[in-house]
């Protein structure tokens, strides 16, 4: 449960990787987990380390997330991507990670 796995995040806490979480009853993220999700991460200001890997984020989750991670040198968007994992990352998305991702040091976005 999506609500369960938020609850435990400290705002302390510095790595987090949740590559190929499966989620609710389908073992598939809703676009309502994504967005609370996003929303929570975003308050995370001490992560350095972030995978996110085969979770179907779209460039909109990253264009609203990276802006708050200022301090991450590690991301990992590996595996499907996008709403229903049938939308790629795009220019957008890669144009929010350089905007806003001064620090990163390792960026992964292999794609199965």
């Amino acid at each position: 449960d999506v609500g369960t796995l938020l609850s435990c995040l400290s705002p302390d806490l510095q790595v987090l990787n949740l590559g190929y979480a499966k989620m609710g009853t389908m073992l598939d993220w809703s676009n309502y987990e994504v967005d609370l999700l996003v929303g929570k991460l975003s308050r995370l200001k001490k992560l350095v380390s972030l995978s996110l890997a085969d979770i179907p984020l779209t460039d909109m989750h990253l264009r609203s997330l990276l802006p708050h991670l200022k301090v991450i040198r590690c991301l990992s968007l590996d595996g499907t991507f996008g709403d229903g994992g049938d939308t790629p990352l795009t220019d957008l998305g890669l144009k929010a990670i350089a905007n806003h991702c001064p620090k990163l040091l390792s960026l992964s976005v292999n794609y199965q």
